[in-house]
């Protein structure tokens, strides 16, 4: 008798301990990382169609950094160029923040940056313009097929928007 009371004793710690680390596990992925599939082209080479990867949700975000944020209830992923209080410009396909011209290791060798036709830029070539508060200037990698912060009617993307920093890749 004693016996199986030490066996049932034993097997309710270990679903105990079970049902615990379960919900500490759907905690972390409710509250902390969420899987995302990349879809599109607008960030190749280095993310891809059909990819699958871990976005951390509380983050703090920084310039170069790929983020997820949501845009007519869909979301997207895009590099952070700009942050609050940065002025950018772009001239002659350079990227400058802050009178930097940025070193965009994440580009192919033979792509620059050129801003939309007349009429749909949200900044004029060679002139600054300065992010405004909780706002992000966002660009995709492939910025040849990347609809972004360039276009006056994506324009600034508010902090709130963004829902978590793109981390690991799963597949």
């Amino acid at each position: 008798m004693k016996l199986e009371k030490k066996l049932i004793a034993k097997v309710g710690i270990g679903l105990f301990l079970g049902l615990v680390s379960f919900i500490i596990l759907i905690a972390t992925i409710l509250f902390f990382v969420s899987p995302i599939e990349i879809e599109g082209f607008s960030m190749s080479p280095h993310y891809n169609d059909g990819e699958i990867w871990i976005m951390k949700k509380h983050s703090t975000l920084k310039n170069g950094e790929v983020v997820v944020y949501e845009n007519n209830n869909i979301l997207l992923i895009k590099r952070i160029i700009a942050s609050e209080g940065d002025s950018i410009k772009i001239e002659d396909g350079i990227v400058y923040v802050n009178d930097i011209a940025l070193e965009e290791e994440y580009l192919s060798a033979e792509q620059s940056t050129l801003l939309p036709i007349d009429g749909l830029e949200l900044i004029e070539e060679g002139i600054y313009k300065q992010v405004p508060e909780n706002s992000y200037f966002l660009m995709g990698d492939n910025r040849e097929n990347s609809f972004d912060s360039r276009f006056i009617s994506v324009g600034f993307i508010k902090k709130e928007d963004i829902k978590g920093v793109i981390w690991k890749k799963l597949k």
